[in-house]
């Protein structure tokens, strides 16, 4: 059958699903932060965090940098994820796991930013060593480019500290720029980007006529609404990274100075994520700016399916498409008293669905299908991350079972398998 017809017609669940990690107590010890890479011997390393009141203290407290309560899980496969064995544990959160030649590495923050090395294929690992010093970093398990000896990673760092609540509007997007001829275990292997924070950049109101924010909120403080919900001042977080591959994309830099780096945008609303480039200048520096269309507009806002949310997304260069694990959100629009129990704080903080989509580029999306559904709102399937595995799509997300406190506290990491991945394109 041509590929243009051969589609699901009723959109069924496209992959499989089994549990890694399910939490001891679901209450009070919770699973976040997933991440997923393959080894060059076929082994699957798969990276998450456990946090929440559970935890009286971290492991080795002196990494302390914030008052999160947490540690960082390693676990391996070597069956192509039918089970798993645990081989390491961190004091530090937010990690992702990367491959450059044989060598594994891990970087996440705790407070300031550390990074540990495996030589053994995961199975051994190197103590924390520490990257920067006394700053506050934040981040996800999002996206890395391998281009050559160098290592192209999104993180954010706190620029405004003042803010109250959940500060995503007072984060700076980095572009980490790593040099592997060197060891990436040393503070001078690294470059950062200089760059505006979300408030720098977007003034209040600067949102009008396209509903940023949705709901009201402070311009340094969160707004308390009805039914206990809060809703915080806009801001970005969790940067995927993206290069720009076709040369009549208008976006295209010939001399691969520029990156973009796609952010989960909090509107306190849905439908859009949100964008800025990184430029490595002539002068050595990287800088973050604004994306300026050709009508001289600044483009921040850009409308994605699950933007609103922590997504993950890769270029595949055998399709020449991009992919994109999102979550599925279709009910944004219920009142705060009409939420579905279970769901966490606002409409649009819907977690339940899991969607695979694809584009040419990175703007115009096409839904692939549902990786996952759960069947309760506290059942979450969200923050995703994967790793291709030659025709196939290996995912994991930060999932809930009935025990999940709600979809924001959940109690399983999982793990999906979409077969021949590439079968949904049309």
């Amino acid at each position: 059958m041509d590929k243009q017809t051969d589609l699901p017609t009723n959109r069924p669940i496209i992959a499989s699903e089994t549990i890694i990690y399910s939490s001891p107590s679901p209450d009070s010890i919770w699973c976040e932060t997933p991440a997923i890479v393959k080894t060059s011997t076929g082994r699957l390393i798969v990276t998450f965090d456990l946090a929440g009141p559970g935890f009286s203290a971290l492991s080795d407290s002196s990494l302390a940098g914030t008052k999160k309560n947490a540690i960082g899980v390693v676990m391996t496969s070597d069956n192509e994820g039918i089970s798993w064995v645990q081989r390491h544990i961190v004091p530090f959160w937010h990690a992702r796991p990367f491959a450059v030649g044989n060598r594994l590495y891990m970087l996440g923050n705790a407070g300031d930013l550390y990074i540990i090395e495996s030589n053994d294929d995961g199975t051994t690992w190197s103590q924390p060593c520490r990257l920067t010093y006394g700053e506050s970093w934040h981040g996800s398990a999002t996206n890395y480019l391998v281009e050559g000896h160098s290592v192209l990673i999104s993180m954010e760092k706190e620029a405004e500290r003042d803010i109250k609540g959940w500060n995503v509007a007072g984060l700076s997007p980095v572009l980490l720029k790593g040099n592997a001829k060197h060891s990436l275990l040393l503070p001078s292997s690294w470059k950062y980007s200089q760059g505006p924070s979300y408030n720098d950049l977007c003034p209040r109101h600067s949102g009008n006529y396209f509903g940023v924010p949705f709901y009201p909120s402070g311009d340094r403080e969160p707004a308390r609404l009805e039914c206990g919900a809060v809703a915080s001042p806009p801001g970005w977080l969790e940067g995927n990274v993206v290069r720009i591959h076709d040369d009549q994309h208008i976006w295209h830099d010939p001399s691969g100075s520029t990156v973009h780096i796609l952010l989960r945008a909090n509107t306190n609303g849905n439908g859009y994520a949100a964008i800025v480039r990184a430029v490595d200048r002539a002068d050595g520096t990287i800088r973050i700016e604004p994306v300026i269309t050709p009508s001289g507009a600044k483009l921040v806002h850009l409308p994605m399916p699950g933007g609103s949310l922590k997504f993950y997304l890769s270029y595949d260069s055998h399709s020449k498409k991009y992919w994109l694990a999102a979550s599925i959100i279709d009910d944004s629009m219920c009142t705060l008293a009409s939420m579905p129990s279970g769901r966490f704080n606002l409409p649009s903080n819907q977690r339940n669905k899991l969607g695979l989509f694809f584009s040419s580029n990175c703007v115009d999306w096409l839904f692939a299908g549902v990786i996952a559904k759960g069947d309760l709102e506290l059942e979450a399937r969200n923050y995703p991350a994967f790793c291709v595995d030659n025709d196939d799509l290996l995912i994991v997300a930060r999932s809930g079972d009935k025990r999940a406190t709600n979809c924001q506290y959940v109690n399983l990491i999982t793990f999906h398998r979409v077969p021949n991945f590439r079968k949904f394109l049309y």
